[in-house]
């Protein structure tokens, strides 16, 4: 044999394809996906729940306001632009949800 030529290899089991577990990553794939889908509506729901909250809020803030009005409408302002705030979270984070891929 002369030193250019490679040496001849014998079958081993390195060579040889290992056998692998059919559709594994399919489902770790579909776990995962089902996984984030969840996990944006249980936020989406939250900040919905959080919103109400906030609507409660603001609608006490606005009857305080309508019974003195001296006391300006700043508290109720920032009330109700935070609960809009989380309603679009909240829409948004739903939304999400339904187009994760």
């Amino acid at each position: 044999m002369s030193s250019t030529q490679a040496p001849l290899r014998s079958p081993n089991r390195e060579s040889q394809p290992r056998t692998r577990l059919p559709g594994v990553g399919a489902r770790l794939s579909h776990g995962w996906r089902q996984a984030r889908r969840i996990f944006h509506l249980l936020i989406g729901i939250t900040f919905l729940f959080l919103a109400a909250a906030g609507a409660t809020l603001s609608y006490s803030e606005w009857r305080a306001h309508v019974e003195a009005p001296a006391n300006g409408i700043w508290r109720f302002a920032i009330l109700a632009s935070f609960t809009l705030l989380l309603v679009i979270f909240g829409v948004h984070s739903i939304a999400k949800a339904r187009s994760v891929r």
